[in-house]
């Protein structure tokens, strides 16, 4: 799971979440914001991988209970590209922050973020047939279109496709995109921070359509949960998701 994070200047950045999978190489890493605690809070105790922060964000941060695996506690497990410049070249291996995490408590038992379709599933709205999305989001234009060929939305950000360092287009067969607020960071005033606690608008896009609803979260340690029209719970089909944190109207849907 990736949620894509407004930081300074209309950019963004990824917060990757591996769950089952065992990435070779993971980066690039950079370092905390404070939009990242609430990411956090839900997770039963993480392992977090960082390039560290300003003083301010680490102060605070020392409020999460996490598994501290950054480059400041495991500088060892982190390693520079040489094809990449700095500070894009910064990357790790997951086996190794496993192995750092297992010193260190293993953290605890990663919880169910998102309900998947069963057999007994209810029927929901199925949603409309759409093209894609695109997202606005200042500096950083993202597009989302469907490709049916790879059962996944193919991403392109500022007119570029989107591939891994392997050349393989990124397309992940859900993208929820999760209209909120950002405010101030109490750490750095130049940074916005993602206000993940609350209630609002969000889109999900999945197997060719795009559906309305809602999502829903009453405190920082609670689950998110992603709501149909009519208050479901959304039953996601499986595979890789792409959640957007974006500001209102920083979306718009591309029709068929």
């Amino acid at each position: 799971m990736v949620f894509e994070e407004i930081v300074e200047g209309g950019l963004t950045r990824f917060a990757a979440l591996f769950h089952s999978e065992n990435p070779e190489i993971v980066g690039p890493i950079r370092s905390v914001r404070t939009s990242d605690f609430d990411l956090l809070r839900n997770l039963n105790q993480p392992l977090f991988a960082n390039s560290g922060g300003n003083e301010a964000v680490l102060g605070l941060l020392k409020e999460i209970d996490f598994v501290d695996v950054s480059s400041n506690a495991a500088y060892d497990a982190y390693f520079r590209l040489d094809e990449r410049p700095s500070p894009h070249n910064f990357v790790t291996n997951a086996v190794s922050l496993r192995e750092v995490g297992s010193e260190r408590g293993s953290g605890g038992t990663p919880p169910v973020l998102l309900q998947r379709e069963s057999d007994d599933s209810n029927s929901v709205d199925p949603g409309s047939l759409v093209n894609g999305i695109d997202l606005d989001f200042g500096a950083t234009q993202v597009s989302y279109r469907w490709n049916q060929g790879l059962s996944g939305w193919l991403r392109t950000q500022n007119g570029t496709p989107h591939v891994d360092a392997a050349g393989i287009a990124v397309a992940p067969e859900i993208v929820i995109v999760q209209t909120i607020s950002y405010r101030r960071s109490a750490a750095d005033g130049r940074s916005p921070e993602a206000v993940l606690v609350g209630s609002g608008e969000a889109l999900f896009l999945f197997e060719g359509r795009v559906m309305e609803g809602s999502w829903e979260r009453d405190s920082a340690q609670d689950l998110t949960q992603y709501l149909d029209r009519q208050g479901k719970t959304i039953q996601f089909p499986p595979g890789n998701t792409w959640i957007a944190l974006t500001r209102v109207g920083q979306v718009q849907i591309i029709e068929r």
